[in-house]
């Protein structure tokens, strides 16, 4: 078995002392520590966006291509392929950029490690050597809240074009996302918990964003149908049940299962998590194309 151990947070906190200065148009700049120009950058990873569309043929995905929406130069509702390039928005400084590297850096890393491991249980002669991989739950929040950040730039318009919807970012979530303060009060990564769930594969990547009333609430991701839903506001009743299924708060790992070998990506978590893992069986492709027949 294969494990890496625990997995310490990344900093993400300029470093010390503060510039105490700002730049116009950056996120950040309530924080006023600013540094360098307005810097451009892809609101999900750029190296994340070139390993989608260069893994595709290894992973199924025909002539590696991105579909993308909701992008200035788009109809609200048109969709179209292209570059990786593409997607970029000016949305923090060039200090406040290289600050968050570390989690574009675990994100790649955990995205990765999902398709590897979903790969190898679905060929047809499967090792069974077992596998578990470890990440910072932490960091993969952060993550997933820079890249809300990055698509607020679109504007409310292309982000929800049926609901009124404002899509001002908080200074709170700022000071989350440069580790400043702290997720409190049940926000943060929450997934959808029902045993069973059956992963088909392929590099399908969404966001979307969530909202509460009129107000930015989260971020939806799915990733080979298995999803990752930030929530920044209290969006659960009682029985913590959202989006069609019950939500696990930060859980401690994804186990995935073919019947012949067993592999893990664990999430390290420093607070409270749920202690229910996601447990993913995965089907080799004869028994998926039986299921699809």
């Amino acid at each position: 078995m294969v494990n890496s151990g625990y997995r310490e947070q990344a900093n993400t906190t300029p470093p010390r002392p503060k510039t105490g200065h700002v730049v116009e148009g950056c996120l950040g700049a309530a924080l006023e520590d600013c540094g360098g120009k307005l810097s451009g950058d892809h609101y999900i990873s750029k190296a994340l966006l070139k390993w989608l569309n260069e893994a595709g043929d290894s992973f199924g995905m025909p002539g590696a291509s991105l579909i993308a929406r909701g992008i200035p130069g788009l109809a609200p509702d048109e969709q179209r392929s292209m570059p990786p390039s593409a997607l970029t928005v000016k949305t923090f400084c060039q200090r406040h950029n290289s600050a968050l590297s570390p989690i574009d850096d675990e994100a790649l890393r955990f995205f990765v490690s999902l398709a590897e491991i979903t790969a190898q249980l679905q060929a047809s002669q499967t090792s069974r050597v077992h596998d578990v991989r470890t990440f910072n739950g932490h960091d993969l929040e952060r993550w997933f809240l820079k890249v809300l950040c990055g698509m607020t730039a679109f504007g409310a318009s292309r982000l929800f074009t049926d609901l009124p919807v404002s899509v001002d970012i908080e200074r709170e979530w700022i000071e989350m996302l440069f580790g400043l303060s702290l997720f409190t009060d049940g926000r943060g990564l929450y997934c959808p918990g029902t045993l069973g769930k059956i992963t088909y594969g392929g590099l399908g990547f969404s966001v979307d964003p969530l909202a509460k009333g009129v107000s930015l609430a989260g971020l939806s991701t799915e990733f080979q149908g298995l999803a990752f839903n930030l929530f920044l506001r209290p969006v659960f009743g009682p029985d913590q049940s959202a989006l069609g299924d019950t939500q696990l708060f930060r859980p401690p790992a994804l186990h995935f299962s073919n019947g012949v070998a067993e592999k893990a990506l664990v999430l390290c978590w420093d607070s409270t998590a749920d202690d229910r893992s996601i447990h993913i069986r995965v089907h080799p492709p004869e028994i998926r194309r039986a299921l699809d027949a």
